[in-house]
């Protein structure tokens, strides 16, 4: 149990400092910023799927076949101005 004078058992020390964390976290946030917008237009999509489906839905059992406006007319006016 006497000092052997080998050094192996000390703990490794990193000197790089905080850089590698420092990216790590900008690589975690902007991860984390695709991933939000992703479940985003993920909702998005999965809205104006179920919007089509109830106007498909309505238009079918009046017997008329005409469906819904998807668009209110000032919608329709947006869209038509670009």
């Amino acid at each position: 149990m006497f000092f052997s004078g080998d050094s192996s058992t000390r703990k490794r020390v990193d000197l790089g400092g905080r850089s590698s964390k420092e990216r790590d976290r900008k690589k975690l946030l902007e991860q984390a910023r695709l991933e939000r917008n992703q479940r985003l237009w993920l909702r998005q999509q999965n809205t104006a799927a179920l919007n089509i489906q109830e106007c498909e839905l309505e238009g079918t059992g009046t017997g008329t076949g005409t469906g819904c406006n998807v668009y209110k007319e000032s919608e329709f006016a947006k869209a038509a101005a670009f």
